[in-house]
């Protein structure tokens, strides 16, 4: 049975979830997007 945990109590992916720094990169960089066009669209409504 596999633990998600070390020892020391940090979480460690799985072997299913895990993405590369790069990939987590260019989706952090499109969710800020995201986040831009949504606030300013609630700005653009007001």
């Amino acid at each position: 049975m596999y633990d998600d945990k070390t020892k020391y109590g940090e979480q460690i992916p799985s072997m299913f979830s895990w993405i590369s720094p790069e990939e987590q990169k260019r989706r952090a960089e499109k969710l800020e997007h995201i986040t831009e066009k949504k606030i300013n669209n609630d700005k653009n409504e007001k």
